[in-house]
C-alpha cells in the first residue's frame, strides 16, 4: 500500500472538523467520562509540589481494569510533570503526548521504536542499537558516543544523554511524556526537539501489588515483563521488575547464521518514607540486550565502487549476505538516589546517579560477501555521573495564590568514546579500487593529489600483505554546570505569564586521539592533536497563557535550547575536528481543549524553529576516518499538529472511542554551501574533509530537506469496548501513515523512504474475577515494506525493513 498523496493529512483534519460540527447539532447530554479514580496511597503520598517523576503516586488513569476506569482504556486524565510539578496534560501550556501504561498496552506500544505509531511528529528509529530521535524535525542521526541526542530522555527523573541502548523495552512502566518543542529551560543540555520523560512504577506503601505480562509471537518473539511491590512496614517498601525478551531474526542470512535479539533486565527500588513530608527512593538498574539487532544491514544501493568488484547486485528484500557476522551488545547500569522533601513554604528534590553503558559492535561496513572493510568497537563506553538539585513552591510557599515556581542546579561529569574501535581493511586492494574509480572521472589530477588514501598509515605499517586491521581510539570528557529558574504568576484569573532560564558552563575535551596496529597491542602509530573548548549559554523561555474556563486553553512560547558540541572520535588519517554547538529558537501557538461534556478533546499547535549550526553525521572511508559530524549553517522548520480524543457515542455506546492525529512539517536546509556526500553518478564522496580535496568540494544542499523528517504523519484508531458479566471485551484498529522522507541531508534517491501505511489491530478479553486480560494481536497487516534505517557509504546505500506482518498472542495478568 502506497500513499502517494500530500494531502492526506489535510483530508484527516477536514474529516475530523466535519465530525466535530455534525456532532454539534445533536443535542448532548450533561453526562460527563467518570473520572479516574487514584491509585492506591495516591491521595495521601503525592506532595503538594512534587518534583518531576514524583508522579507515579498522582492520580493519573487508574490501575489497569480498575472498576472506576473509563468505559474505554483509550480515554484517560493523565498528570504528567512536563513542568516538574504535577499538573493535569490539559492545563500545560505545552504540546505534550502522555500515555499511561494501560494505554500503552491497549495501542500494542511495548518499546520505544514504537511511539511514532501513536505521536505524530515523532520519529524513533534504531541504527547498531543507538536511537535516533527526532521531534517536528529536530534531531539527530549520530551514532557514535561523544555526540549527544537533540531529543532528551530521562528515566525516573535521570538524564540518559547516550543513544546506546536506549531503544529497548520499556519494563515496568507508569507512563510516558513526549514534550514537543525545545525544552532547554527545565530538561537542559541537549533538549533542542524536545523531551521523552519517561516514569516507571515505584513501590507502594499501601498494599502488595504486581503484574505479569508474557506475548508470544511472529518470529519466536517472546516478551515477558514481570513487577511486584511489597510494603516492608508503615515507611519502607521495595519493588522489583524485570523483563526477558527474545526475537528471532526476521532477515535471511546467506553467509551466516544472524544471533537471534535478547534483552535481559532487573530494576529494583527501596523506598522510605517516614511521614507525609520525606521521601526517599534507592534505585538500582541493569539491562543487558545482545544479537545481530541493528548492525545486521543489506546492500540495497551498490555504488560504482562495488561494480569494479562484481557486486552490482543488491539481494532480495529480507536477504543480506554480508561475510561479517553483525553483532551488538550492551550493558547499562544504573544507580541512583531520589529525594524529595517538603518544607513549610518549599519542596526539595535531589537525584544523584551513576551510570556506565558499555557497547560491543561488529559490523560490514561494505555490506558485500567480499572481505573489504568491517568495523569493531569491543569497548565502545560512556560512564556518568550527576547531580540534580530542584526547589520548587508549594502550597505554603508566599504568593502561592498566584505565583508558582522552580529553580535548581545541576552538575554532569562524563567520560565516552571507543577504546578501542577496530577497522578491518583490505587496504592495499582498497587503494587500488579507489584510485582506479578516482582516475576513471578526474584522470592524471588524482596522480597529483593522491599519495595514496591510507598513505599515512601504510608508511608505518610496511609492505606486508593486505589486509591489516587498524586500532583507532577516541575519548571525550564532559564537564557541565548549569542553574535553572522558572516562574509563573498568574497575572488575572485568565491570563498567566511564564519566564524562565538556563545557564550552562560546559567544557570538553578530547582526551585520547591515536591510531595504532592491531598486530602490535600498545603501539602507536599515530598521536593525533588534543583539543578542549569550553563553551557558555544561556537558554530562554517566554509563555502567555489564555484559559477562559476548565475546558479552554491558548499558549503562545518563545524558548529557546542549546545542543553541545563535540569531537569526531573515529580519525583513522587525519586528526579530529570541533563539530559546533547547536542552537534552537522556537515560537509557538496552541489551543487545549475539551468539548461536548469533554467527550471530545482536542489539542493543536503550530510553531516554527529556527536552527543554527545543525549537526549532520556523515560516513565515509576517504573523510579522515569512517563516521563523523559537520555542521550546516542553517535550518528552518515550519509545522502544525493535532491531536483529538473522541467518544462521539457516549450516551449509546460509551465504549467507542476514535483517535486522531496529524503533523505537518515544512523542513529544510536554509543555508549548507558546504555539504558532505556521493556523487550519484560516479559513486566518489565530495565534502570539506574528502581525500580529493579540491577535486571533490562539498556541495550546496541549501532548500533540502531535513533527514528522517516526513511532511506529514497522521494515526488514527477506532476501539470499543463490551462490558460483560465478569469481565469486557476490547476491539481496536489502527492506522499509521507517513509521507516519504529522506535518511541524508543530501537528499538522494538511494536514501529515500516512500511514503507508506501501517495497518494493525487487536481483540482482547478481561476476564475480572483473575484480574487477568488475554489480547490477540497483529501488526503491519498490509505487508508494509518500509525502512528501520538507511545509510551512505563508500561502497553502498545499506538498510534494514521494519518485518512485514506478525501476529501474536499477550497475556496480562494483576494482582
Amino acid at each position: 500500500m502506497r500513499v502517494t498523496s500530500a494531502t492526506a493529512l489535510a483530508l484527516v483534519a477536514l474529516g475530523s472538523l466535519s465530525s466535530i460540527s455534525a456532532r454539534a447539532q445533536v443535542e448532548g447530554s450533561s453526562a460527563e467520562v467518570p473520572p479516574p479514580a487514584p491509585t492506591a496511597d495516591t491521595a495521601a503520598e503525592a506532595p503538594v509540589a512534587p518534583a518531576a517523576d514524583t508522579a507515579a503516586e498522582a492520580p493519573v488513569a487508574p490501575a489497569a481494569e480498575s472498576a472506576a476506569r473509563p468505559s474505554s482504556r483509550f480515554v484517560e486524565e493523565v498528570i504528567v510533570t512536563a513542568q516538574k510539578r504535577e499538573e493535569k496534560l490539559q492545563d500545560v501550556p505545552i504540546s505534550v503526548s502522555a500515555f499511561s501504561a494501560d494505554t500503552l498496552d491497549a495501542k500494542g506500544i511495548n518499546n520505544p521504536t514504537d511511539l511514532p505509531l501513536v505521536t505524530p511528529g515523532l520519529t524513533y528509529a534504531s541504527l547498531v542499537s543507538y536511537a535516533k530521535i527526532y521531534i517536528r524535525g529536530v534531531g539527530t542521526d549520530a551514532f557514535v558516543p561523544s555526540f549527544d541526542m537533540s531529543v532528551a530522555t530521562y528515566v525516573d527523573g535521570v538524564y540518559m544523554p547516550y543513544a546506546s541502548g536506549l531503544a529497548q523495552d520499556f519494563g515496568a512502566l507508569e507512563r510516558i511524556e513526549v514534550l514537543k518543542g525545545p525544552q532547554g529551560t527545565l530538561f537542559g543540555r541537549n533538549a533542542t526537539g524536545g523531551a521523552i520523560n519517561i516514569i516507571t512504577k515505584k513501590p507502594s506503601l499501601a498494599n502488595a501489588e504486581g503484574e505479569v505480562g508474557v506475548s508470544y509471537g511472529s518470529y519466536d518473539d517472546l516478551q515477558s515483563k514481570t513487577y511486584i511491590s511489597v510494603p516492608l512496614s508503615d515507611t519502607f517498601a521495595f519493588s522489583v521488575s524485570g523483563l526477558y525478551d527474545h526475537r528471532d531474526v526476521y532477515y535471511k542470512s546467506v553467509n551466516y547464521d544472524a544471533q537471534s535479539d535478547i534483552a535481559k533486565g532487573v530494576r529494583g527500588k527501596l523506598r522510605f518514607s517516614p511521614n507525609e513530608d520525606l521521601d526517599i527512593i534507592l534505585g538500582a538498574t541493569k539491562i543487558e540486550s545482545q544479537g545481530a539487532g541493528t548492525a545486521l544491514g543489506a546492500n540495497l544501493a551498490p555504488k560504482p565502487l562495488l561494480k569494479l568488484v562484481g557486486q552490482g547486485t543488491p539481494p532480495p528484500d529480507y536477504t543480506t549476505n554480508i561475510n561479517d557476522p553483525a553483532y551488538s551488545a550492551n550493558t547499562t547500569t544504573i544507580y541512583q538516589l531520589d529525594g524529595t522533601w517538603t518544607l513549610p513554604g518549599l519542596t526539595t528534590r535531589t537525584i544523584l546517579a551513576s551510570q556506565n553503558v558499555k557497547a560491543v559492535t561488529a559490523l560490514d561496513f561494505d555490506e558485500t560477501p567480499l572481505p573489504l572493510v568491517s568495523f569493531s568497537h569491543p569497548n565502545g563506553f560512556s560512564k556518568l555521573k550527576t547531580a540534580e538539585l530542584q526547589l520548587l513552591s508549594n502550597e505554603d510557599s508566599w504568593g502561592a495564590d498566584w505565583l508558582n515556581y522552580i529553580g535548581g542546579l545541576y552538575y554532569l561529569d562524563s567520560s565516552a568514546g571507543y577504546d578501542p574501535l577496530e577497522l578491518y581493511v583490505g587496504v592495499r586492494q582498497l587503494q587500488d579500487l579507489f584510485r582506479t574509480q578516482a582516475t576513471s572521472v578526474f584522470g592524471s589530477l588524482v596522480g597529483q593529489l593522491d599519495q595514496g588514501i591510507f598513505s599515512p598509515l601504510l608508511s608505518q605499517l610496511g609492505t606486508g600483505p593486505s589486509p591489516v586491521t587498524v586500532v583507532t581510539r577516541g575519548v571525550v570528557d564532559t564537564k557541565s554546570y548549569a542553574g535553572f529558574l522558572q516562574g509563573t504568576a498568574k497575572l488575572t484569573d485568565t491570563i498567566s505569564l511564564t519566564l524562565g532560564g538556563r545557564y550552562q558552563d560546559e567544557k570538553r575535551s578530547l582526551v585520547k586521539s591515536s591510531v595504532g596496529n592491531y598486530l602490535v597491542p600498545n603501539e602507536v602509530l599515530i598521536n593525533f592533536p588534543l583539543q578542549s573548548t569550553t563553551k557558555k549559554n544561556f537558554s530562554p523561555k517566554f509563555t502567555l497563557d489564555f484559559k477562559p474556563n476548565d475546558d479552554l486553553l491558548f499558549y503562545g512560547t518563545a524558548s529557546q535550547a542549546f545542543k553541545s558540541g563535540s569531537y569526531n572520535i573515529v580519525n583513522i588519517y587525519t586528526g579530529s575536528n570541533y563539530v559546533k554547538p547547536e542552537t534552537v529558537t522556537s515560537f509557538e501557538l496552541g489551543a487545549k481543549t475539551e468539548l461536548f461534556d469533554r467527550k471530545l478533546r482536542l489539542n493543536g499547535a503550530i510553531f516554527q524553529n529556527g536552527i543554527k549550526d545543525l549537526q549532520v553525521q556523515v560516513l565515509s572511508l576517504t573523510a579522515g576516518g569512517a563516521v563523523s559530524l559537520e555542521n550546516a549553517g542553517k535550518a528552518r522548520i515550519r509545522g502544525a499538529e493535532f491531536d483529538m480524543t473522541w467518544q462521539p457515542l457516549f450516551e449509546f455506546a460509551p465504549g467507542f472511542v476514535a483517535n486522531i492525529g496529524g503533523s505537518y512539517l515544512d523542513a529544510k536546509y536554509t543555508r549548507f554551501d558546504q555539504g558532505s556526500g556521493y556523487d550519484e553518478t560516479t559513486g566518489l564522496f565530495f565534502g570539506p574533509r574528502a581525500i580529493l580535496g579540491p577535486l571533490t568540494p562539498g556541495r550546496d544542499f541549501s532548500g533540502n530537506r531535513i533527514t528522517q523528517t516526513p511532511e506529514y504523519t497522521a494515526s488514527s484508531s477506532a476501539s470499543y469496548s463490551w462490558d460483560l458479566t465478569n469481565g469486557s471485551i476490547e476491539a481496536s484498529a489502527d492506522y499509521y501513515l507517513s509521507g516519504n522522507f529522506y535518511f541524508t541531508a543530501q537528499n538522494s534517491q538511494d536514501a529515500k523512504q516512500p511514503a507508506y501505511g501501517v495497518l494493525g489491530a487487536h481483540v482482547s478479553y478481561f476476564y475480572k474475577p483473575w484480574s487477568t486480560r488475554v489480547t490477540v494481536f497483529g501488526k503491519n497487516l498490509t505487508n508494509e515494506h518500509y525502512f528501520l534505517y538507511k545509510l551512505e557509504d563508500d561502497f553502498t546505500t545499506a538498510g534494514l525493513l521494519q518485518p512485514e506482518a506478525t501476529y501474536g498472542v499477550r497475556l496480562n495478568w494483576t494482582f
